[in-house]
This record gives structure tokens, sequence and C-alpha cells, in this order.
């Protein structure tokens, strides 16, 4: 939703060029979103950025990563210089911006950095270079994020000599703790709903591995869209597809049972079993929404709905009618929304 804003914002700017810089706009194509070189038509013929933009990509991801709000966006100036196979000028970019990061933020921060950062910048062109789906490749780079994340995890714990477990353990009850006494008593007792501090923290460390997960998801779902929309490196031409694929994409039929089956025994609970079903489920149910923003987005178009009304509407399905939204995504296997709004 974000990505989509942004780039209807482009394309409202490009629109708003007087007609003296017509010619040079078509001359000239950007290629690259934060531009380390704007490439013409012809690919033989390259012209130089202005040096801001072109040393952005050096340290402009960790300052992103570092910002907590904007950290979704951390991996797009690395993602840009390997979509375009700038192998040297991608390899200074990490090590500029690993040091940033292990200089503000320490090695935990670092480690972290490298696992969904890195990681997702390095693996996921080559992945969809490679396999030619979208799925697989956003599949494998989250076992690649996985992986190194749990290396980090467990290279950590060895180094100080701490039990991973009780360390989390103990930083959500800090971190809950000085949340609830920022809050007045009357608001305390509205988000609790008569649930103890303490069932609380425990729900929250339970469901710690779906939130990572979900966030990792967003993380590729969006290095993907932001690629495939500014065609960078002509990915879509290697890829084979057209602009409108993501208006047309759904989940995988395979997950379909997982869904079922999770969402089972979520509501009949069985111990430690309802407690790996729930982390799944949620995970699941956040693909089934990327789903139904995709159905959204055809919906928008054949409503001919464009500009502010569409990010509103974005904003409205995913704070106010999310259920309607994870609903559009999981039925249309059966339903399939847009051929019945094609055919209306």
């Amino acid at each position: 939703m974000i990505t989509e804003i942004g780039l209807s914002l482009m394309a409202e700017l490009q629109q708003s060029k007087p007609e003296t810089t017509e010619k040079s706009s078509q001359q000239f194509k950007p290629e690259l979103g934060a531009g380390i070189l704007l490439q013409t038509e012809s690919p033989a013929t390259l012209v130089s950025a202005p040096l801001w933009m072109r040393i952005l990509p050096f340290f402009m991801s960790a300052v992103l990563f570092m910002s907590g709000i904007f950290s979704i966006f951390s991996p797009l100036p690395l993602l840009l210089l390997n979509f375009q196979s700038k192998l040297r000028l991608l390899t200074i970019a990490c090590i500029t911006n690993i040091a940033l990061v292990a200089l503000l933020g320490g090695w935990l921060s670092l480690g972290i950095y490298v696992s969904f950062v890195v990681m997702l910048a390095l693996f996921l062109p080559r992945f969809l270079l490679r396999t030619k789906s979208i799925e697989k490749s956003a599949a494998l780079t989250l076992l690649f994020m996985a992986f190194s994340l749990a290396l980090t995890v467990g290279a950590y714990s060895l180094v100080k000599d701490l039990n991973p477990i009780i360390e989390l353990k103990n930083y959500i009850s800090r971190i809950v703790d000085y949340f609830i006494q920022s809050l007045s008593a009357d608001s305390k007792a509205n988000l609790l709903g008569g649930v103890e501090i303490n069932e609380w923290k425990e729900s929250i460390l339970l469901e710690l591995p779906s939130a990572v997960s979900i966030f990792s998801l967003v993380l590729v779902w969006s290095s993907i869209i932001v690629p495939l929309k500014l065609n960078t490196g002509r990915i879509r031409d290697k890829l084979e597809l057209d602009v409108s694929f993501l208006k047309k994409w759904k989940a995988p039929e395979l997950l379909l049972w997982p869904t079922i089956i999770s969402g089972f025994f979520v509501v009949v609970r069985v111990n430690i079993v309802s407690e790996i079903a729930v982390n799944l489920f949620k995970f699941l149910m956040a693909i089934y929404a990327i789903h139904g923003l995709s159905i959204l987005s055809f919906v928008f178009d054949a409503w001919k709905i464009k500009g502010i009304l569409r990010n509103l509407g974005y904003v409205a399905s995913l704070f106010l009618m999310l259920p309607l939204l994870l609903s559009l995504g999981f039925f249309d296997l059966w339903f399939d929304f847009r051929a019945k709004l094609r055919q209306s």
C-alpha cells in the first residue's frame, strides 16, 4: 500500500512536466529508484546521476533500518544495485551500510540487519532470475533469512553465554512494563481487558514467531513490488511479466489445507500444537491479505479509482476492514472474484 502511494505520486509528477521537457523525458528513463545511473533507450548510452543520488545507496539502507518506522524500505537501495548487476558497487554499499549499523546499533543490530536486509538484497534478485517464479523466490529468500537469523541468535548467545529464551522473556517483560507504566489507569484497564500482565507477556512471547515472520514477508513483498513496478534492470522482461501481473496474483493453492488445519487447532486447543498453529495461521493469513490487496487493486482499476481515493481505500481495507480483505483472499480460490467482476 505504501509503495502504491509512492509510485502513484511519481506518475503524477511525470504527467505534470511541461511540454518542453516531454522529449527529454521520453529519451531518458530512470531504471534506478534512488539512481546510480540513468539509462537511455539505447543500453550503450549512460548518463551520470547527480552526486548526491550516486552516494545514497552507500548509507541510506542503514539510515532507513535504524529509523525503525521506515525499516521496511531498507533493502531497496541495495536491491536496486543488485538488479542493475552493479556487483562492485553492491559490495562496497553492503560494507559501508554494515559498518554504519554496527557503529550506531551494536553487534546485535548488525546481526539483525544482515539477516533481514543484506541476505534479502543479495539473494532475492538471484532467485527471481534463476527460478522465474515470484512465489518460489520469496519462499527461498524467507528460508535464507530465517537461517541467518537463527545463526545470529545462536552466535550471540554463545559469545555472551546467554540463554536466548530467558533473555527474550526478560526483554519483552521490560518493554511491556515500561509501556504499561506510561498509560493511565483507564487506558490500562481498557487495553488489558481483565487479563493479567503476566498472561499478556506470555501471549506476546508465544506469538512473536508469527510477528517476525509477517514482518519478513512484508519486507520481501515490498522488495519484489518496487523493482517490478519500476522495471529495474528490465526485470519484468527477464521474468516475462507484464505490469498488471500484481493485480492478477493469487496465493498458491497448496496453502489451503495448511491454513484450514492450523485454523482448526486455533479453535480446538491442544497445548503446544495450538501454539504452533496460531503462529502458522497468522503467517498464512498475511499471505491471503496480500492476495486480497491484489483483488482490491483489480477492483480499483475496474472502477477507475485513482489518486487519493485509491490510497484511502488501501488504508481503510488494512486498518478498518481487515477481515473482509482476508476473506477476499482466502475465498477467491472458490469464487474467483475478479472473473465475476469482469463478467458483470
